[in-house]
């Protein structure tokens, strides 16, 4: 596995943890009353997440997918 392999697949995470802490952050903040016009905050919020969280598994899952393919050539390669 190449270093970029491995860089993608703790950028995806990052991207994973990063929604989670906004979330995280949100729901505590309602717990503790701490927000005014606290509907957009959520709202805004919960786009937030739903759109930094997909970022995150699409890199990861882009890099699952590169392996397999990368997997599938060297196999075909070996079998010539």
């Amino acid at each position: 596995m190449s270093i970029f392999a491995v860089m993608k697949k703790e950028i995806g995470k990052w991207f994973m943890d990063v929604a989670k802490y906004i979330a995280t952050a949100v729901l505590l903040t309602q717990i503790f009353g701490g927000m005014a016009d606290s509907a957009y905050i959520i709202i805004f919020a919960l786009i937030s997440v739903i759109i930094i969280f997909t970022i995150g598994v699409s890199i990861i899952h882009s890099d699952e997918e590169d392996q397999k393919r990368k997997e599938r050539n060297r196999n075909r390669k070996d079998r010539k």
